[in-house]
């Protein structure tokens, strides 16, 4: 079904109702047969100064940056610089035995059963527990208090732990740290920053001008900063956490704009055929839905979400009829709205169902 011509008023009125224009809101994009048919935000960016967000504002896109983490492993294997059936060990041999039986397309399909290197900072909550002189001296730092953990962070953590999950591509667990280490195997590969080879790669090429990895203090501009709400529903600043400087898994900072040309150059195969990539280079992560190359997909919808401290997205592909969805918010679990514009767009018919489901994968 093509969009109908009440749908953009409709999905407006919605979020007139739910965003108030001085606190952190949302930018939606809508696209139809690949042409962009909304583009608006709501609210600010920032609540201290009058920063409107726009279509050009840039949101930490969290996990759903995996997508460009997998476009750079792809391109290296394109140009023979690297075999998806590499072993983990190749690149980082300080690693446990395990690494052995750990193969890129493991990792990149959420495979790898690789311990999740959070896990050995957080508690379930997600909270940094206390320092503990192990972690202190693994990662040479008190990082409670000095620094945010990188990708190469996890690298170290890792090399203390003595297996994994499960036997490799024996089953489906999402994994940040696998991530994490993708980007540190571009790094290695290409011999340049992982940040770099984005943007020279992919973001110049694309002609996505607001696309960037986090690199602190860099500035990025026309970014929206993260909020969450305290008990009493009031939002405070929230834009970073312990956590948020890895890049392989959640460092991308882009606009409607560029994603709206991001999704154009998947349409169009410009950088590689994405769609019979994922013919083969996929793992199943539930029933009929699979993961492959940053998305979760099934034979008509692609899905990626992406949460953090201070950030909720969502993005809803249909790559047949060129449709696009996507959602970006600087509030933290920023769910109660989407739910709505969700049931809207299923209504209307543009979507065929809920992704939900899906998305629970991702935590």
């Amino acid at each position: 079904m093509t969009l109908s011509q009440s749908l953009p008023q409709k999905l407006q009125a919605v979020l007139n109702a739910h965003f108030i224009p001085h606190e952190p809101g949302i930018a939606l994009l809508v696209m139809d047969a690949g042409k962009v048919v909304l583009s608006k935000g709501y609210g600010m960016a920032y609540t201290r100064k009058p920063m409107a967000i726009t279509p050009k504002t840039a949101f930490r896109m969290a996990s759903v940056s995996k997508q460009f983490t997998a476009m750079a492993i792809l391109l290296l294997e394109k140009e023979g610089r690297l075999r998806l059936s590499d072993p983990l060990s190749r690149y980082f041999p300080e690693l446990p035995a395990w690494s052995q039986q750990v193969t890129i397309r493991h990792m990149i399909t959420h495979t790898s059963g690789i311990i999740d290197g959070e896990s050995l900072l957080t508690n379930e909550e997600g909270r940094m527990l206390p320092e503990n002189p192990w972690v202190h001296n693994l990662l040479d730092t008190n990082y409670q208090h000095l620094r945010q953990i990188e990708d190469r962070d996890h690298l170290r953590l890792l090399q203390a732990t003595d297996s994994t999950y499960f036997v490799p591509g024996s089953q489906f667990r999402y994994s940040n740290s696998a991530y994490c280490l993708l980007a540190l195997i571009v790094e290695k590969t290409a011999r340049t920053p992982f940040a770099a080879f984005l943007t020279e790669r992919i973001f110049k090429p694309l002609g996505m001008k607001g696309a960037m990895a986090f690199q602190p203090p860099a500035p990025i501009p026309n970014r929206a900063f993260g909020y969450a709400r305290d008990g009493s529903e009031k939002w405070y600043f929230n834009d970073q956490s312990q956590t948020s400087a890895t890049l392989g898994d959640g460092g991308v900072y882009l606009s409607l704009n560029d994603y709206a040309r991001w999704y154009s150059a998947l349409l169009n195969d410009t950088l590689i055929p994405i769609k019979k990539v994922q013919e083969t280079l996929f793992s199943v992560a539930g029933p009929q839905h699979r993961y492959g190359a940053g998305w979760f997909f099934d034979t008509e919808m692609w899905f990626h979400s992406g949460s953090t401290c201070g950030f909720s997205n969502f993005v809803i592909a249909m790559p047949a009829s060129g449709k696009l969805v996507a959602w970006f918010s600087n509030r933290a679990d920023d769910y109660a709205a989407f739910r709505k514009i969700q049931t809207l767009l299923i209504e209307e018919g543009f979507l065929k169902e809920a992704v939900w489901h899906w998305h629970e994968q991702t935590q």
